[in-house]
């Protein structure tokens, strides 16, 4: 009777930790599926960032810019930005910049990409101007309403990059390749006409004196 129920005990607790394993292995397996899912859904998202940075490396042209990076159409895109964008090159410029984020997008595909011209880096960076913008994105994606993304964007990095030393390394190598190309065609032109007086000269020689 004793062995009985021993052996009973001892098989109802194993059955109970067997079924504790399996449910935690059920919920782990769930788990894993969730994330899974979750990521192949994050993959399959529209992912709409705006940014500001030089129109192209060595530029100090500073440009607003609109990109979905993701992977998938973006639809009603709605942008806000804090504080209002400002600029050194006026305030109709201001209220371009302003208008561009403060209208909705219908459609923007994956990879496009919507410039709008901000500022002249030097310009900028002397200025009083707000340097920090916190942005915030919204738009529905394929499996609808995607979770808003708000982030900053700190212009001092720029200030602190190599932007103002490209740009002014990129201006000195195109002026010295301006100044090149002018010199050469100045040197040109001045062979062409110490051979044409040397043409005339010989013309001249040989008719001799009247």
């Amino acid at each position: 009777m004793v062995i009985s129920v021993a052996a009973f005990v001892f098989s109802t607790t194993a059955a109970f930790w067997a079924l504790v394993y399996h449910r935690s292995q059920a919920r782990a397996v769930a788990q894993a599926n969730a994330l899974t899912e979750k990521a192949q859904r994050e993959q399959a998202e529209p992912y709409v960032i705006v940014d500001i940075r030089p129109r192209i490396p060595g530029s100090s042209l500073l440009v607003l810019l609109i990109e979905n990076i993701g992977q998938t159409l973006a639809r009603n895109v709605r942008i806000s930005v804090s504080p209002p964008l400002q600029t050194t090159l006026g305030a109709e410029r201001a209220a371009t910049l302003n208008r561009a984020v403060s209208r909705p997008i219908a459609t923007l595909p994956p990879k496009r990409r919507i410039p709008f011209v901000m500022d002249m880096g030097h310009q900028m960076f002397s200025s009083e101007l707000p340097k920090i913008y916190e942005f915030r994105v919204e738009e529905d994606g394929p499996f609808g309403r995607v979770d808003p993304l708000i982030y900053t964007v700190d212009l001092e990095a720029l200030r602190d990059s190599a932007l103002e030393t490209d740009s002014v390394e990129w201006s000195t190598h195109q002026i010295a390749k301006h100044l090149k190309r002018s010199a050469d065609a100045q040197e040109e032109q001045s062979r062409s006409v110490e051979a044409l007086s040397g043409e005339v000269r010989k013309r001249l020689g040989r008719q001799g004196p009247e």
